[in-house]
């Protein structure tokens, strides 16, 4: 009677590091994009501090003979409950091989953090990167938000409701860039926003407002 041998991989010595990416917060499909590098020239800066808490950390991805480039910023969406910049390598590279400084900031999330902390947050890594755009070769004067679902939701309080960056004084450059809806939530989405925070989200000239 034949038997069969149990075999085990044993362990190289040699990292794998998409394997200690995927092991504490599981698979994403960005994962895929991040595998692919586009063509140009840039250089990543990871995990630089805009603030103390311990999510108020940004990378930047510069082209690499920068000089007074345009500078985005990117916020990425989830819910207010989830979400990490270590997911969107892809879109900093692929922006920066286009000559464009692309900042992509974590932001405080749900639990513990409550609207308008994202917001506030997100005000304070834009200020950080204008006031420090010229180092990574970016002009300050042609900075740009970006984002994606409820990022692009901050992005557009930040451009619209001028008390997120009223201090320090700011010119008046902010610009949103692509879709973005402020919708209500059922029960049954699975969202569960209800304890996140209730608003009403009107156009009041050019503003948005929320009642909480």
């Amino acid at each position: 009677m034949a038997g069969t041998a149990s075999i085990r991989s044993r362990p190289s010595g040699r990292r794998n590091p998409v394997r200690e990416l995927w092991s504490p917060r599981g698979f994403s499909p960005a994962d895929l994009l991040n595998l692919w590098k586009p063509n140009g020239a840039w250089e990543q800066y990871g995990g630089l501090a805009y603030g103390r808490k311990p999510r108020q950390k940004l990378d930047v991805y510069k082209p690499r003979h920068a000089v007074k480039a345009p500078v985005l910023v990117f916020f990425y969406g989830g819910s207010w409950q989830g979400g990490s910049r270590d997911l969107y390598p892809f879109v900093g590279a692929s922006l920066a091989a286009q000559g464009i400084v692309t900042v992509i900031p974590d932001y405080s999330i749900f639990p513990p953090a409550r609207f308008p902390t994202f917001v506030e947050d997100a005000a304070r890594a834009v200020r950080f990167a204008r006031e420090n755009s010229a180092q990574w070769g970016g002009d300050p004067t042609r900075l740009v938000l970006m984002g994606h679902s409820a990022g692009a939701y901050i992005a557009a309080m930040l451009s619209f409701d001028p008390q997120w960056l009223r201090r320090p004084r700011t010119k008046r450059i902010w610009r949103p860039i692509g879709p973005y809806a402020v919708s209500s939530f059922g029960a049954d989405d699975g969202h569960d926003l209800g304890r996140l925070y209730r608003f009403t989200a009107v156009a009041n000239g050019g503003r948005y407002v929320c009642r909480l």
